[in-house]
């Protein structure tokens, strides 16, 4: 009886183990490998790049405005890190394999996306644009991960063999990917065609391509890209080769747009055609990125629009309508990458292209390789703006160039940014002018700083510890601006001459690499051990400790040697002149501001647009300190003058919105609503709505704070607005508003 039992065992366990067997080898089966390795999130990544790492992906992309997808097979080149690993057993890390079959687990991240399939290397035909019919299909499925999915998404999981170093996945994403913004006529500036774009920043690139979306992990990419004509259904004819409706072929109101009407622009060189080769009466648009850039750099967009050079290697995309315009506001982009090139060494991406997209895009600008996304809110018609140029452009060196190896480090991508931004722009416009941008970052960190040291004091630290929080919680000014003035207190330190040698040296020696914290400060003390006699600087030993305050204290150092930076602007001590003319004029001569001051005392003469912010800025305190809450005689007295309500810079409509509601100033309402309904741009819309959900209304002569009114208010517009809005703006809006979220990146 026993020998029976031990024999039934056997026969149980043969039995379940070809069962296992048969469904390893099923295609999309639930992989059941048993190996050590947890599916656990991991700076912001469920990728396991220490045992595979993807060195290149050769894509092909079709675009379809009717259902708002894009379909994609993606062949990936695979190193497998873990055949390379020659420690000691006892050392090497847990891996994820399948012990039945021996093959090992990539993880890789993906979120609003269906994956209809994983297969070997050179599966796709791209003669026929579907599968070869001999294409090995691979086992994968989707992991259940241990964070919030609706942010992370979930890791996706393929058996790949070891003989195997190329796979094909072929997906599909969903109307809801966070990364992509799909927009119709009416929401363009000419209103003519749909427009798509892109923003994988911080880890939104998951969201339209299975990736492992960690700023550690670089590659080179290719792709091909087509507009197609799908009814939404999926169909895309009928029998005889005919489609149903012309409607259904792009989603647009008219009928008559065809697929070669659109162009493509990639974060890479686009190759052939500039706009696209015409291949059976549709256009094929192909591109090729040979530098290896972070997931967070994949980009794209597809509409109508333009190009026109703007020199050696710059230019200009745009809609139609706004392409002259754009080439007039970005006269000077060729000087901007003549003079960085001087300072901190050759440009390495070939060409650099500005396309200016829709409204609604979220960020003023985004720096993908090549071709930088930026907002129309820049067009200024006075060109006052193009600082913001001369900041994308800045992370050709810092960001693209040598990137953050961990969101936490993600100062070392921005702050050297700022910094690299000012110095462009104080060789082309001069210390004046750099000067004024610099107090103007000042005035946004103060800002900053006057919330977060109360509700999140830890989040003003520059080396920051995210955890399993969304990465964009460390996009803020600390970021910025707290690290612009860091680097700014070394320049001033150790002079500009041996500081950009210091500088120069951080770019050549991680070009096309990543960098942290702790790599930096090990390469500032050595540079500072080194030349510490020489500058005549203190030793590094007295050194140190004031710099583990700016890398790791609360809100900023104190001012002196190595504190906070010597700041001023000679331009804008003119404008506080004019602030106090004004406020004397009334409020210190007649208790309760009976009578208002008098805005035609204010001399203008001369002002650009940053002048006019500083103005603005200033009238947010009364002259015996009190908020900002002129009266609304006063606010009417400044908008007859100025013209402020109806004014076209966002920039200035934005703080003079904000004084507008703190003043209860209703002239400005309608425009303030309009305005947020055509804007995208988080830098604008934040403080609004804040500054709404924050009102004050008159009551008796007195101010009184209305938050129910006021939330009621901003809930009203945003809930017009958020069609319009992408992703990363109306999740930030959501939770500020406490209304539920719905997906989006988390800003």
């Amino acid at each position: 009886m026993e020998n029976l039992h031990a024999f039934v065992r056997r026969f149980v366990f043969l039995g379940l183990l070809l069962l296992a067997l048969g469904d390893v080898r099923a295609c999309g089966a639930r992989s059941p490998y048993f190996g050590e390795g947890a599916q656990v999130l991991q700076g912001h990544s469920y990728a396991n790049d220490r045992e595979f790492v993807i060195k290149h992906i050769d894509m092909h992309l079709k675009v379809n405005f009717a259902d708002k997808t894009i379909e994609g097979w993606v062949e990936y080149d695979l190193v497998h890190a873990y055949l390379l690993d020659n420690r000691k057993p006892g050392s090497v890390p847990p891996y994820h394999f399948n012990p039945i079959t021996g093959n090992h687990i990539l993880l890789l991240d993906h979120r609003d996306m269906d994956v209809l399939g994983v297969y070997g290397g050179g599966a796709y035909d791209k003669k026929t644009g579907s599968l070869k019919s001999k294409a090995k299909r691979l086992t994968y499925s989707v992991g259940v991960g241990t964070a919030d999915s609706l942010l992370f998404g979930k890791p996706l999981q393929i058996e790949v063999p070891r003989s195997q170093s190329k796979i094909v996945i072929h997906y599909k994403t969903r109307p809801s990917a966070g990364a992509l913004q799909w927009l119709s006529p009416a929401q363009t500036y000419d209103q003519t065609h749909p427009f798509l774009f892109s923003q994988s920043q911080a880890i939104l690139a998951r969201t339209w391509i299975p990736l492992q979306d960690k700023p550690s992990v670089r590659f080179t990419y290719s792709a091909e890209v087509k507009v197609v004509c799908a009814a939404a259904g999926g169909a895309t004819a009928d029998a005889n080769g005919h489609r149903s409706s012309r409607e259904d072929c792009i989603g647009g109101e008219d009928p008559d747009i065809n697929p070669t009407d659109f162009n493509v622009v990639m974060s890479a060189v686009k190759l052939g055609n500039p706009e696209g080769d015409l291949i059976l009466n549709n256009k094929v648009h192909r591109f090729e990125q040979k530098k290896p850039i972070p997931s967070y750099l994949m980009a794209i967009a597809v509409g109508s629009f333009g190009y026109k050079s703007l020199g050696k290697n710059t230019g200009v995309y745009a809609e139609h309508k706004l392409l002259d315009k754009a080439v007039w506001e970005f006269a000077d982009l060729q000087k901007m990458v003549d003079a960085a090139s001087d300072m901190f060494g050759e440009y390495a991406w070939g060409d650099y292209n500005v396309l200016v997209l829709p409204p609604s895009f979220p960020f003023g600008g985004m720096e993908n390789p090549v071709v930088t996304f930026a907002t129309p809110t820049i067009i200024a018609g006075d060109r006052s703006l193009v600082s913001l140029l001369a900041h994308e452009l800045a992370h050709s060196w810092s960001g693209n160039l040598v990137t953050n190896r961990t969101w936490d480090d993600f100062w070392l991508n921005e702050g050297f940014t700022v910094y690299v931004e000012s110095r462009i722009m104080e060789r082309l416009y001069g210390a004046d002018y750099a000067d004024m941008l610099r107090v103007l970052g000042k005035g946004e960190l103060d800002k900053t700083l006057g919330w977060m040291m109360k509700e999140s004091p830890d989040d003003s630290h520059l080396r920051l510890h995210l955890g399993d929080r969304d990465p964009d919680e460390g996009l803020t000014d600390i970021a910025y601006e707290k690290g612009r003035f860091f680097l700014m207190m070394l320049e001033q330190l150790y002079g500009r001459k041996a500081f950009d040698e210091l500088l120069n040296h951080h770019f050549k020696r991680y070009a096309f690499g990543t960098v942290t914290t702790d790599l930096f400060l090990a390469d500032l003390k050595a540079f500072h051990e080194k030349n510490a006699q020489t500058l005549g600087v203190m030793l590094w030993s007295n050194f140190e400790p004031l710099v583990a305050a700016w890398i790791d204290g609360g809100g900023l150092p104190a001012p002196g040697v190595g504190g906070f930076p010597k700041l001023e602007s000679k331009a804008f001590q003119r404008v506080e002149q004019q602030v106090s003319k004004f406020l004397v004029s009334g409020e210190p001569l007649h208790s309760g501001y009976s009578v208002p001051c008098d805005a035609s005392v204010i001399d203008t003469t001369g002002f650009t647009t940053h002048h006019w912010l500083h103005l603005l800025r200033q009238l947010h305190t009364r002259a015996d300190g009190s908020p900002g809450r002129l009266s609304r005689d006063e606010m009417a007295g400044l908008d007859a003058r100025f013209g402020f309500t109806q004014t076209q810079n966002a920039e200035i409509a934005c703080d003079w919105f904000v004084l507008a509601i703190q003043s209860d100033y209703r002239p400005a309402y309608q425009a303030m609503h309009d305005f947020l309904l055509k804007v995208g741009r988080r830098k604008f819309l934040m403080p609004i709505y804040e500054a709404l959900l924050a009102q004050y209304v008159v009551r008796d002569g007195k101010y009184e704070p209305a938050f129910a009114q006021g939330k009621e208010m901003a809930t009203e517009i945003f809930l017009q607005a958020e069609p319009g809005y992408h992703s990363v703006a109306a999740r930030s809006l959501r939770e500020l508003l406490g209304l539920p979220l719905s997906g989006g990146s988390g800003r």
